[in-house]
């Protein structure tokens, strides 16, 4: 199971946090439903929900990022490619009845997140705190 860090994850963006903390969530009902033994359940409606919400989440992120001017807006898209590609891939097993492994997907999913908002999302939330603060310096000039 995910749990959630304000220290490790939070990236001083209400909007952003409260994504992330939803996206948590969705990956660990996918645990709760693979636990209970609920395999198909697990991996059909929560994945696909996780990629629809994922898919969104990044899209919002991605014209935040282009609003504050984050210098690396372009890999960081990538990164969000990239990890919407393999989700692609997983559903598509699983719509075409391809056998996959149940702990496959969650560790890729658990690893992804903590990588992700963990240490690539921390780029934009150090740019973006360095933008409040100068924002705050020139305001009390």
């Amino acid at each position: 199971m995910l749990k959630w860090d304000e220290k490790i994850y939070g990236v001083g963006i209400p909007e952003l946090d409260s994504q992330h903390k939803k996206i948590f969530q969705l990956i660990n009902d996918m645990v709760n439903h693979f636990q209970k033994g609920e395999k198909d359940e697990a991996l059909s409606q929560a994945a696909v929900e996780l990629a629809r919400y994922g898919a969104e989440h990044f899209s919002y992120e991605e014209k935040i990022l282009e609003t504050i001017g984050f210098p690396y807006l372009e890999s960081h898209k990538k990164l969000h490619a990239d990890g919407k590609k393999k989700i692609r891939e997983y559903l598509l097993k699983l719509k075409i009845g391809k056998e996959i492994s149940y702990y496959e997907v969650l560790a890729f999913l658990q690893e992804w997140v903590e990588k992700h908002i963990g240490r690539d999302d921390a780029r934009y939330a150090e740019f973006y705190k360095s933008i409040k603060k100068k924002n705050k310096q020139k305001a009390s000039v």
